[in-house]
């Protein structure tokens, strides 16, 4: 009886690092505005959903060093897991940096107060976006759904190849890199246009200044064009959202 309740226990324990691991990996998850006691009680909810389908997942004459080991990979495993799913994010963060080079502010960059990271105001605003539609669209069912499927195709014990990892890395930085410039395309082809327009008004009149017209005209006109295009922005945000949680699940 003690030995098939310390097997319950081993197998409710490695489902909870790794679910820990990935609540704590993820960006969407790691805020700071959210609450531990929240961060706690949804690691204990999916654990518990996920523990009844383990059946023998777990070997049942594990030693104690090899319990501690195998902990220890599942917390590992799962912050890999979690820092590989964050890139969904990506796809509106490449779209603000390159909107905001275009724009001309790419050189003040600020910290982020929420991920306290370093990044342009084009940027928050993008990615603050896509993380609502991202909760609006319930698209974290299938992030869950993609951490279930983890538990299937690697079992306890294992670990992620490097090759895998790599492979799946690169991939997924050029897909997020291609839906990015496609969220940032609508605002970045009026931009070029003005950029060409400017070209020729300076070619045609030498001594219009193009850093004291071009520098105030191209800030005014493309946060209009990010207010006027916001529904526009939205739509692709989400597509690419969506789409890049389709990927999450292919490749897993």
């Amino acid at each position: 009886m003690s030995a098939e309740i310390n097997h319950v226990a081993t197998t409710f324990v490695f489902v909870l690092m790794r679910v820990g691991g990935f609540v704590v990996a993820m960006p969407i998850f790691r805020r700071e505005m959210l609450p531990r006691t929240v961060k706690v009680g949804l690691i204990m909810s999916l654990a518990m959903f996920w523990f009844p389908t383990m059946g023998s997942a777990v070997p049942g004459d594990l030693g104690t060093s090899a319990v501690i080991v195998f902990g220890i990979r599942e917390v590992i495993l799962g912050v890999t897991i979690g820092m590989l799913l964050g890139f969904f994010l990506l796809p509106a963060r490449v779209a603000g940096s390159w909107v905001s080079q275009e724009i001309g502010l790419s050189m003040g960059q600020q910290a982020d107060p929420v991920t306290r990271e370093n990044s342009t105001v084009v940027s928050q605003v993008f990615v603050a976006i896509a993380t609502l539609m991202f909760l609006a669209m319930d698209l974290h069912h299938s992030l869950f759904q993609v951490l279930g499927l983890t538990f299937e195709h690697i079992p306890f014990g294992t670990s992620l190849s490097g090759e895998r990892v790599a492979k799946f890395s690169v991939d997924s930085l050029t897909v997020a890199h291609e839906h990015g410039l496609g969220i940032a395309a609508p605002v970045g082809v009026f931009l070029f246009l003005l950029s060409a327009i400017l070209f020729l008004l300076n070619k045609a009149s030498p001594q219009i200044n193009l850093f004291s017209v071009g520098l105030p005209l191209r800030l005014a006109v493309g946060f209009g064009l990010i207010l006027l295009l916001l529904p526009e922005t939205c739509l692709l945000i989400a597509r690419s959202l969506q789409h890049m949680l389709d990927f999450f699940l292919v490749s897993t």
